[in-house]
C-alpha cells in the first residue's frame, strides 16, 4: 500500500523537458498517489501558476527563461518567505560550481541529479523533502568534496567584486565595457582583473571567459550571453542600482515583488 504523505497536497512540476517531464509526473504520482499536480513546461508559467496557487513541493529545473532572468534568482527570492512553495527540489544536472554553490546557499530543500541516480532514487528524494529533511544527490555531494579540494580555480577565495567582475568580463566585455555596465572606474575594473589573474593564474582575457564559464558565471547561447544568478552576486557588493545594466533582462525581483503582495 502507498505510503501517505498528508503535508504534500499539491505538487507543481516546472521540467522543459517534455518526455522527462512526463518520467518525473509518473514518479511523483507513485510517491504522493493522492497530491493534485500540475506540470508546467517554463518557468514563467510556474511563476504565473504559483501566484495564484502556492503549493506544497515545487519541482523545478534551472531552465532561464522567465523576463530575461533566471532560475535561481527567482529560487532565491521566493526562499526568503517561502509563500509561493513549502518545499522545492531542484531537479538538475548541471555541475558548474558557482550554481552548485548558490543552491547550497539558498538552502534549497533539495538538489536531485537526473543523470546519476534513478526512479526509485527520485522517489527516496521526494519523500526525504517532503519529510522536512535534505536530500543532496550523491553525485553533487562529492563534486563538493572535489571543490573543496582543487587548487587551480578557486571560487570561495573570490571576493563579491571579483566574482561579479568575472561574471561580466566572462561574457567577452573589455575593462571600459565591464566599468560601463558595472557603473565603476575603469582604474577599479582594472585592479580587480589583475586581482583575478594572480588567483586564476591566468594572463589572457580568453582565459578569464574559458574559467567563467567553466564555474557557471557565464552561459553562451545561440543569442545571447546569460549570467546565471547575476543579481544575486550584486546583492553581495556595494555596486547599487546601475550594475542591473549587466544582468540580461528584467530582474524577476519584479515578478516575484508582485506576486507577494
Amino acid at each position: 500500500m502507498p505510503q501517505s504523505f498528508p503535508n504534500v497536497s499539491t505538487v507543481l512540476i516546472n521540467v522543459a523537458e517534455r518526455l522527462y517531464a512526463g518520467f518525473v509526473r509518473q514518479v511523483v504520482e507513485e510517491a504522493f498517489p493522492e497530491a493534485q499536480m500540475t506540470v508546467v513546461d517554463c518557468l514563467q508559467n510556474a511563476v504565473a501558476y504559483l501566484a495564484a496557487n502556492p503549493v506544497d513541493l515545487f519541482l523545478t529545473g534551472l531552465g532561464m527563461t522567465l523576463l530575461g532572468g533566471d532560475a535561481l534568482e527567482f529560487l532565491a527570492e521566493a526562499l526568503q518567505g517561502r509563500r509561493l512553495f513549502k518545499r522545492v527540489l531542484v531537479v538538475s544536472a548541471r555541475r558548474e560550481r558557482s550554481i552548485l554553490t548558490a543552491l547550497r546557499s539558498m538552502a534549497v530543500d533539495g538538489l536531485f541529479d537526473p543523470d546519476t541516480e534513478s526512479a526509485a532514487r527520485l522517489q527516496v528524494a521526494l519523500r526525504t523533502v517532503a519529510e522536512g529533511r535534505s536530500y543532496w544527490s550523491e553525485a553533487v555531494l562529492q563534486e563538493f568534496r572535489e571543490f573543496e579540494q582543487a587548487r587551480g580555480l578557486p571560487l570561495e577565495p573570490l571576493t563579491p567584486m571579483e566574482k561579479v567582475v568575472l561574471a561580466v568580463a566572462g561574457g567577452g566585455c573589455d575593462d571600459a565595457a565591464v566599468a560601463a555596465q558595472l557603473g565603476l572606474r575603469r582604474s577599479t575594473v582594472q585592479s580587480v582583473r589583475r586581482a583575478l589573474h594572480q588567483k586564476l593564474k591566468v594572463q589572457h582575457r580568453g582565459d578569464l571567459i574559458r574559467i567563467a564559464v567553466q564555474l557557471g558565471f557565464v552561459q553562451f547561447t545561440g543569442k545571447a550571453v546569460l549570467r546565471p544568478g547575476f543579481a544575486q552576486l550584486l546583492k553581495a557588493t556595494r555596486i547599487g542600482e546601475g550594475g542591473r545594466r549587466a544582468a540580461d533582462g528584467t530582474s524577476l525581483r519584479v515578478a516575484v515583488a508582485q506576486i507577494k503582495r
